[in-house]
């Protein structure tokens, strides 16, 4: 089957290779170097075909440069989802409130760390939950040891020699 139609074709670099003939579409094909879904386009053409589909191709004139390449779909890049910041705080807050700010720390944790859950409830693209159960559990642990403080200090207090 000899003809004297050329073809271009996108080569496995994304870039347009040739002219080349029938025989050597047909002989890269067979070797596995271009695939049914390889793009070609008659010399002349202004489009691009998947050589999979065509059956019979028109001759072409004379000689010319490739159509443009197909547009490519661009590549989807997907983001990380977000962390709710609230969560974020809620444990910074209460991992302080354990140390060093007492109910001043550990109150805003516990709000915090609510309002967070919260959020992350009603957006299925948050992350942070374990931050903010972290921060809960660290704002009540903080909290429970601020009543055992107070309570210690209520009861040596009334103990005390009068």
């Amino acid at each position: 089957m000899s003809n004297n139609i050329l073809y271009y074709y996108i080569s496995r670099e994304h870039k347009a290779a040739g002219p080349v003939s029938l025989e050597t579409l047909e002989t890269l094909l067979k070797s596995g170097d271009i695939s049914p879904q390889t793009q070609i386009a008659e010399v002349g053409a202004s489009n691009w075909v998947a050589i999979g589909t065509v059956s019979t191709l028109p001759a072409s004139g004379t000689l010319s440069a490739p159509p443009p390449l197909p547009q490519q779909a661009p590549a989807f890049v997907a983001q990380p989802p977000a962390t709710e910041s609230l969560a974020i705080a809620s444990l910074v807050l209460g991992i302080l409130g354990l140390f060093c700010l007492s109910i001043f720390g550990s109150i805003p944790a516990i709000v915090c760390g609510h309002m967070a859950l919260s959020n992350i409830k009603n957006n299925p693209g948050r992350q942070g939950r374990g931050l903010a159960i972290g921060g809960l559990c660290s704002g009540y642990a903080g909290l429970l040891w601020t009543l055992v403080i107070v309570v210690w200090m209520v009861v040596a207090m009334n103990n005390l020699p009068k």
